[in-house]
C-alpha cells in the first residue's frame, strides 16, 4: 500500500493521503510541526509527498531541515510536489510569510545541474518547475501560463518587470528521487 503524505494539510484534507499539520484544530491524522520534528516514517518508505503553501512560512534553516526530511523518507522514484506563492503574487505578501519564491526559488537550497538538482549535499532529484497563473480572471492568464513556462522565457519573465505587471499565482516544484 502506497504511503502518501500531505504536509500542512490545514482544513482541506486530501483523500488517500496521511494528512499532517501542526494545527490541532484542523484535526490532522498526525499532529506535527515539521520545521522542528522529524517525520514519523522510516527511511525510504514514502511514495509521495504533497506540500502546498507551507515552505513560505519557514526560515532558511527550517526549510533545509524539512527538505532533508523529505529526502530521508521518500522512496527512490518517489514524487515530491511543493507549491508556494509566486514572489510577486498578492498571496506572497501575507504577514506570516518569511521567504519569497520565484521560478528559481529553490536556488538557495540547490546546486543545479541540467534537469537534476542537489539540495545542499543531498543526493540528486529529477526536477521540474512551473508557474501557475490564476484562472478565470483574465483570458491572458491562460496564455501566460503556456508562454512563460517555456524554457527560455521563464528566466526572462522571472528577472524582468513582467513578473510584477502580470504576476503568477504560484510556482510548483516537482522532484523525483533518483
Amino acid at each position: 500500500m502506497a504511503i502518501r503524505l500531505d504536509i500542512g494539510c490545514g482544513y482541506r484534507k486530501k483523500q488517500g493521503f496521511v494528512n499532517i499539520d501542526m494545527n490541532k484544530n484542523c484535526n490532522p491524522d498526525i499532529l506535527l510541526d515539521i520545521s522542528k520534528k522529524k517525520l514519523p516514517h522510516k527511511d525510504n518508505t514514502v511514495d509521495e509527498i504533497y506540500c502546498d503553501n507551507v515552505l513560505e512560512h519557514l526560515n532558511e534553516q527550517q526549510i533545509e531541515f524539512v527538505l532533508s526530511e523529505f529526502h530521508r523518507v521518500i522512496k527512490k522514484q518517489g514524487k515530491i510536489t511543493i507549491r508556494v506563492p509566486y514572489k510577486t503574487s498578492t498571496g506572497a505578501y501575507y504577514w506570516r510569510h518569511k521567504i519569497f519564491f520565484g521560478y528559481y526559488g529553490l536556488r538557495d537550497f540547490d546546486i543545479e545541474q541540467g534537469k537534476s538538482i542537489q539540495i545542499r549535499h543531498l543526493p540528486k532529484f529529477k526536477f521540474k518547475r512551473r508557474l501557475e497563473f490564476r484562472k478565470g480572471g483574465f483570458i491572458w492568464d491562460y496564455f501566460f501560463e503556456v508562454i512563460f513556462n517555456l524554457p527560455k522565457l521563464c528566466f526572462f519573465y522571472d528577472t524582468t518587470g513582467l513578473c510584477y505587471i502580470f504576476p503568477a499565482q504560484c510556482v510548483i516544484f516537482e522532484l523525483k528521487k533518483v
